[in-house]
């Protein structure tokens, strides 16, 4: 997802599509240091984490690819 919003960003260059880029790209790399249990020293099934991350990154993506959609629509229309 964060190389796609990246993608995004190079061609709409709309600030909301590269906060969700970043912020994507910030996960990714959270989700391995847990995989590699970097920041999880045991037991990690139960991941209370992912009910705040999951509900942020669910917005700046819907943020993300509203801005995307309104700039090529204009872009379109121009």
């Amino acid at each position: 997802m964060g190389i796609l919003f990246l993608a995004a960003f190079w061609v709409s260059r709309r600030p909301a599509v590269l906060v969700a880029a970043v912020a994507w790209l910030g996960y990714t790399a959270y989700e391995m240091a847990m995989h590699l249990r970097w920041l999880c020293t045991g037991e990690c099934n139960i991941r209370i984490d992912l009910l705040l991350i999951y509900p942020i990154l669910l917005v700046l993506s819907a943020a993300a690819v509203i801005a995307a959609v309104r700039w090529q629509w204009r872009h379109r229309q121009a």
